[in-house]
């Protein structure tokens, strides 16, 4: 996960500054990603967002499998959901 983290800052660091990267990056995220080592699963769609500073977003990630409603319960849990949280 840590080692995504880089990758993904990498990513944002070189569209921040290099147009036609950030281009790229919206009209093709998938490879753009994959070229910068960062796994994109089969079939998985990207849609890449600027925020402003008058507008973010709040994605809502898929519930992995593993986590089950009864656990959602937990202060725990809540905890690890947003580990990978970047706000």
């Amino acid at each position: 996960m840590a080692d995504n983290r880089t990758k993904i800052g990498k990513v944002i660091a070189r569209a921040w500054t290099d147009a036609d990267f950030r281009k790229r990056l919206h009209s093709h995220p998938a490879d753009v990603l994959k070229e910068a080592g960062i796994d994109v699963p089969a079939g998985r769609t990207i849609h890449v967002v600027d925020e402003t500073e008058d507008k973010a977003y709040f994605v809502i990630p898929t519930r992995p499998s593993h986590i089950s409603v009864e656990s959602l319960k937990t202060e725990q849990v809540h905890a690890d959901i947003c580990k990978p949280c970047l706000i």
